[in-house]
Parts: structure tokens; C-alpha cells; sequence
């Protein structure tokens, strides 16, 4: 089982949002439940650079990545090189690609409660909604009303558009 683990936020020496460290906990804590199982699954991180997020001069990805080294569970992490995105769109269309290219067939994705909604309609629309489950983390004590407002007018954007737009592509919403 692969499991993308959604960027969040860093500060620019790369010190990690408490977002991002909640999505990296709850997503070692399903590694480790696949483990007690006898399941192998792999963790990976998505995030490059983005004047909202990160503004250093290293990926996020590369910053997650790092942080779940910590744990002692390089084994079980795989490079989000190819994973370098800026938004919650950019994150599903470079996992779509990832999927392709070493035939992954299901996964399960990482972020948090208050980005939950805006997070599955992305993933439901750009997959079969039966390939992937959009899990969430609970949310930190820095998530604020500004946080749950973006992603309202997010998802109103979505929904009034009836999709997801990436470049000529259009992927309807899945209701």
C-alpha cells in the first residue's frame, strides 16, 4: 500500500507546520498498522515550493521526508521527487502520474480534518473514487477560522465549476 502524504507548510529553515507533523504521525501510525498486519506499505510525501507554503530553498517533500527518517523508517519511505507539487490539484495529478508509471492501483492519502473535503472531491474527481481513500488527521491548534474559510471558497470553486480544471483537461465532480 502506498501512502501519499499531502504537504502542508514550512518555515524557511524548515521547520515543519504542526499540520504538517500531524499528517506525518497519523500516516506513521497506518504504516505501523500495516506492519502488525504483515503488510507492506510505503510511505511518500508530496510538496515542492509555493510563496503559501515554502518558501526555502529545499522541497517539502524533501523536509517530510527527513522528519519521518527521524523515526527510523527509511525502509519504508520512497522519494516524492516526482511529487514536487504547489496545490491540492497539482498534488492528485503528480500522484496520478506516480500511479501510472509504477502500477499502483490503490492507495490512501494523508492530510488533515479541515482539508478533508476540498481534498476527497480533488482525488474522487481526478480517480476512481474506489482506487483511493482520503484519510484525515486531526487537526492542530494553529488550524483557525482563516484556514476553514479558504477552504470553503475552495470547494465553492470546485462545485460552482462542477470539477477540476488542470491545463485542457476537465474532471467532473463525483457526487
Amino acid at each position: 500500500m502506498h501512502i501519499f502524504i499531502l504537504g502542508h507548510s514550512n518555515e524557511a529553515d524548515g521547520r515543519l507546520s504542526a499540520a504538517s507533523e500531524s499528517r506525518i504521525a497519523f500516516a506513521i501510525s497506518l504504516l505501523k498498522d500495516f506492519r502488525s498486519k504483515n503488510r507492506t506499505a510505503y510511505l511518500l510525501a508530496t510538496g515542492g515550493f509555493g510563496d503559501n507554503f515554502n518558501i526555502s530553498e529545499t522541497p517539502h517533500h524533501i523536509w517530510v521526508e527527513n522528519q519521518i527518517r527521524k523515526y527510523g523508517l527509511s525502509a519504508q519511505l520512497r522519494s516524492g521527487e516526482t511529487l514536487r507539487s504547489a496545490h491540492t490539484v497539482e498534488d492528485a495529478i503528480l500522484i496520478k502520474q506516480y500511479c501510472v508509471d509504477n502500477h499502483v492501483q490503490s492507495f490512501l492519502i494523508v492530510t488533515n480534518a479541515f482539508h478533508f473535503a476540498r481534498t476527497k472531491l480533488v482525488f474522487d474527481a481526478i480517480f476512481k473514487p474506489t482506487s483511493v481513500r482520503v484519510l484525515a488527521a486531526p487537526d492542530p491548534t494553529e488550524i483557525d477560522e482563516r484556514h476553514f474559510a479558504h477552504e470553503r471558497d475552495s470547494v465553492g470553486r470546485l462545485e460552482t465549476q462542477g470539477g477540476v480544471i488542470w491545463g485542457d483537461e476537465f474532471y467532473p465532480l463525483v457526487l
